[in-house]
């Protein structure tokens, strides 16, 4: 199992219109690098697992548990 990733090298794929994915992960977590093209909407969903993530650049709208927040650099979150 690698310890180290260069995301540069790991195949994006498409989750929905707008939303691709790189993954990377160990025996106990996975990370993944979305990136969301302006405009994009992910439709409603919800996982049996928690995600958290950081927002690198620009903004995004989420809403989780009935609650939106505007998401800019530097925001995390933990659903």
């Amino acid at each position: 199992m690698p310890y180290f990733f260069d995301p540069s090298e790991i195949n994006r794929r498409e989750l929905t219109p707008g939303f691709t994915l790189r993954t990377m992960w160990g025996e106990k977590v996975m990370m993944s690098l979305v990136e969301v093209a302006s405009g994009a909407v992910m439709p409603l969903h919800s996982h049996p697992h928690e995600q958290a993530g950081i927002m690198m650049q620009g903004e995004f709208e989420l809403t989780v548990g009935g609650e939106t927040r505007r998401l800019k650099q530097g925001d995390a979150y933990v659903i």
